[in-house]
């Protein structure tokens, strides 16, 4: 399906005005013009109540001026005015449906399942692409058919928040695998790649995006992954979000995961430090892809732990960071993040909390 145009949509809500109200993706730039076959892009959106926001998520993938869309939305049966909104656009949609489901990661699967493009992700009902978000993807797909996944930066808005996400270039697969790095609502992979490593894990409420990565980065590394500069993605933040409400339970089970990962290899040391840091599910299972080796685990598990060890300094809770600290072998990480370690475990033993934050206030 090609993107409609700004004049064929319904009009705009009253007050509404600006992208993706009364402004559209401006026609193909040059850049875009010499690529003749535009790679079909699947885009899903799961949604449940979120009929004030949802529209603006419809109109910024509908006017991305992209030729080969296919558009998903999975709604868990909304009690609002979610699926009249829906059918304003039905036209343009290319599969909707609004049932009971089992959560996100279950309403996201479903969508998998119906999706038939090359390259895929998914945007949430609150949040909304950028104009040319679409083209950019489809572009750098269409120049390399070799790219596993191409990342671009979020822009996060809500309140008095408003930064870019800046994510850091990726210099090993252990180390992004270990800190976690991760912008899904960005992050646009080969459909190729979903068939291989499978659904995400309905178990997992929080971190189901990240377990996927993790697979993702175990079965693959870093080799055919593309960071771009470009902002496209605007991430709502808002009280009724899970980023805002309910951030607290993010980190439950992102340590269940690796500390899954701890207990497959016997890495008890590492196990012990996990235990202490934080509320674990100790049933909860990682299924490993094939051929990773216990070296490679045991490289992200530091890198996770020197992650973690950081957090809690910032937080000026020093016991964890120290305990956090500690249990990294200098001897798995880059020359660099040694040195790092290294300066971080001597300003957490010698400075005092008091002080520490009397120097970030300045």
């Amino acid at each position: 399906m090609r993107c409609p145009h700004l004049s064929e949509l319904p009009l705009p809500p009253i007050g509404k005005r600006g992208w993706p109200w009364t402004e559209e993706t401006p026609p193909f730039a040059v850049e875009y013009q010499n690529i003749r076959s535009w790679p079909k892009i699947s885009i899903i959106t799961p949604s449940y109540n979120q009929g004030h926001f949802i529209e603006e998520t419809i109109r910024s993938i509908l006017l991305q001026g992209y030729p080969n869309l296919e558009y998903i939305i999975m709604d868990g049966g909304s009690k609002d005015d979610t699926t009249e909104v829906i059918k304003k656009y039905d036209r343009w949609i290319t599969y909707w449906e609004s049932e009971k489901d089992n959560g996100q990661s279950h309403a996201i699967n479903k969508g998998l399942r119906k999706c038939s493009g090359e390259v895929v992700n998914w945007l949430n009902s609150d949040d909304f692409y950028n104009p040319n978000a679409l083209l950019t993807i489809g572009k750098e797909f269409a120049q390399n058919t070799s790219l596993k996944c191409v990342i671009g930066e979020i822009q996060f808005f809500g309140g008095d928040k408003n930064y870019v996400s800046q994510m850091p270039k990726f210099v090993s697969q252990e180390k992004t695998a270990g800190y976690s790095y991760i912008s899904q609502p960005a992050m646009f992979f080969s459909t190729q790649v979903h068939a291989q490593i499978g659904l995400l894990n309905e178990k997992l409420s929080y971190c189901m995006d990240v377990e996927w990565w993790l697979k993702f980065l175990l079965t693959f590394g870093i080799k055919d992954i593309k960071q771009i500069s470009e902002v496209l993605v605007m991430f709502r933040l808002h009280n009724s979000s899970k980023t805002v409400a309910a951030s607290e339970s993010f980190t439950p089970e992102a340590v269940s995961i690796y500390y899954s990962l701890a207990k497959q290899y016997g890495l008890h040391n590492k196990m012990n430090v996990l235990e202490q840091l934080g509320k674990i599910n100790k049933d909860f299972e990682f299924n490993l892809p094939p051929a990773v080796n216990g070296e490679t685990i045991e490289k992200v598990l530091d890198y996770y732990l020197l992650m973690r060890g950081e957090q809690y300094y910032a937080m000026l809770e020093k016991k964890k960071a120290k305990m956090a600290f500690k249990a990294v072998n200098p001897d798995s990480i880059l020359p660099e993040d040694r040195k790092l370690l290294k300066k971080l475990q001597l300003r957490n033993s010698i400075i005092p909390a008091y002080l520490l934050k009397l120097l970030r206030q300045r």
